[in-house]
């Protein structure tokens, strides 16, 4: 078995663990693409997408400088 065997097109995507695939043809998921994991978990929803013109979750939450005088404060209060 070379790389070949492992590695076919499959509806217009090129698929890997094709020996995989085929073994188990019961399972729903079988032939599901491989999405990164943020997608999965829904935090993709959470960044910003500025190229978008989508502002991410958190972008109002606090600003930049907020941020970074509560981490001097934090630092300095425990030593760190």
């Amino acid at each position: 078995m070379d790389k070949s065997d492992c590695i076919q097109p499959h509806a217009g995507q090129l698929l890997g663990k094709i020996p995989l695939r085929l073994a188990f043809p019961h399972v729903v998921s079988t032939w599901r693409t491989k999405d990164p994991i943020e997608i999965g978990c829904g935090s993709t929803q959470l960044g910003s997408r500025p190229w978008l013109g989508r502002k991410g979750y958190f972008d109002d939450s606090m600003s930049d400088e907020d941020f970074m005088s509560e981490v001097d404060r934090i630092k300095s209060k425990h030593d760190i």
